[in-house]
């Protein structure tokens, strides 16, 4: 299963009744995993590198469908999802 470019998963979690997850990792990017297919459907361009870190952590809502990254550039982003 590669993903991120060969750079290492830094952070996961699952959305979607644990039919989905999202990883960070050391490309700058997250990935939304099926994991029924364990592919990647989408990538989303997310935390810049800084200090040598990219995405350090990623939290998921369980009542609405959004999620957020927080990374070395200091700067927490929130996204939001549909799921098909």
């Amino acid at each position: 299963m590669p993903a991120h470019g060969g750079k290492p998963v830094t952070c996961l979690d699952f959305i979607n009744s644990g039919q989905t997850i999202i990883t960070g990792g050391g490309d700058e990017n997250l990935s939304i995993w099926d994991i029924r297919k364990w592919q990647v459907t989408q990538t989303i361009p997310a935390n810049q590198r800084k200090y040598g870190e990219t995405i350090c952590c990623i939290a998921t809502s369980k009542s609405t469908p959004a999620f957020a990254s927080g990374g070395g550039d200091g700067i927490v982003r929130h996204f939001e999802y549909t799921i098909n």
